[in-house]
């Protein structure tokens, strides 16, 4: 077994036998399909030419079953033996998140033995026109999220949700295309305007909408915590804010805002309440509570707060929906306003943006 080490610093390992080379790989159990189909590709592009690596050979995550260690059996659903194609395709749990995803799988369902009939299939779906604005270019991050949530599973068992890890890949494949198109198109003529599309929106009629901001810097004592809520018309209804001693980490501070907004809109007996942060650590942290056993003094309040509030919702939105709460938050840290309260209406320095927002009714 040779042992290589990639750009994301993972090991990786080759046994000796087991057949990398693609023409071993073209027998006839394999689907029909793969012998037209591996000789139309050039070398993956997973292919190191080093002198201690035989030619043609693919350098792949080795599971526990194939590394030969033995009482590991699957233990997200209890099947063997444990392969690479059936952790990321044809698992129960992969099948979930698949679908979760809205990726349809080949008519025929993914290939139960050749990854590379799969990796086909999926980017194939990548170079359709109309795959631009669906989910299927994020199928790289589904993979690697599928496979970390096994590890997950098998040496710290914790079983990560399948939406939890739609979630996570998502995010992630956005953010690299976001940075990745906008380097390409930095050269291109400016376009008109278009419409701010990622503003604050209203609510639907007979709720109401809570926005919670938090401002924490780790060189301040103090630490600010706001939130604003608005009807279906957009008009404000109360807002408030809060300066409490700044906790050790914004992940404590981002919770702590979250459990008071909770806890002051069930004081005032508030009804099916949509609640929007900008925060990714109250995001991490509600996704998966068994990875911050710290803060389930905190958790563990939510679950009872949230009874008393009807129908509620709990979204995490871009920060450019949740002005309004930020700039209330630092005013704590900006202006060193340490007076906390709750009032009627909106903030008066704030109408303006108020307003805008409201447009958009």
């Amino acid at each position: 077994m040779e042992r290589q080490v990639t750009i994301h610093g993972t090991r990786m390992c080759r046994i000796s036998g087991w057949g990398h080379r693609l023409g071993k790989r073209t027998t006839d159990n394999l689907d029909p399909l793969h012998s037209p189909l591996n000789a139309s590709f050039e070398k993956p592009k997973g292919y190191l030419n080093q002198p201690n690596i035989e030619p043609d050979a693919i350098i792949c995550g080795c599971t526990t079953g194939t590394a030969g260690i033995v009482g590991l059996a699957i233990v997200a659903c209890g099947q063997a033996p444990e392969t690479i194609c059936h952790v990321l395709f044809t698992c129960p749990t992969a099948t979930e998140v698949w679908r979760s995803a809205h990726i349809q799988p080949p008519p025929a369902g993914f290939s139960q033995n050749s990854v590379f009939l799969n990796l086909h299939f999926l980017v194939v779906c990548t170079k359709r026109t109309q795959s631009q604005q669906s989910n299927i270019r994020a199928f790289p991050w589904i993979m690697w999220n599928l496979w970390k949530n096994r590890n997950a599973l098998v040496f710290e068992r914790c079983r990560i949700t399948a939406t939890s890890c739609v979630s996570k890949s998502l995010e992630e494949s956005d953010i690299w295309y976001a940075v990745n198109e906008d380097h390409q198109k930095g050269n291109l003529p400016l376009e008109p305007t278009a419409p701010l599309q990622d503003s604050w929106k209203a609510p639907p009629l007979r709720y109401i909408k809570c926005n919670v901001g938090t401002a924490w810097n780790e060189s301040s004592m103090m630490c600010g915590a706001s939130w604003i809520t608005r009807d279906a018309q957009g008009v404000p209804l109360h807002h408030s804010r809060r300066a409490f001693p700044s906790p050790v980490s914004k992940r404590e501070a981002d919770l702590q805002a979250l459990l008071c907004t909770i806890e002051a809109m069930d004081n005032m007996k508030q009804m099916n309440v949509i609640f929007e942060t900008s925060s990714v650590e109250v995001r991490d942290v509600l996704l998966n509570v068994c990875h911050f056993p710290k803060l389930k003094y905190l958790t563990d309040h939510l679950p009872r707060l949230l009874q008393g509030l009807g129908d509620w919702f709990l979204n995490h939105v871009f920060s450019s929906k949740n002005n309004v709460a930020f700039a209330i938050a630092e005013s704590v840290i900006n202006h060193h306003l340490s007076q906390s309260y709750v009032a009627l209406g909106g903030h008066r320095w704030l109408a303006q943006t108020v307003q805008m927002e409201s447009r958009s009714v």
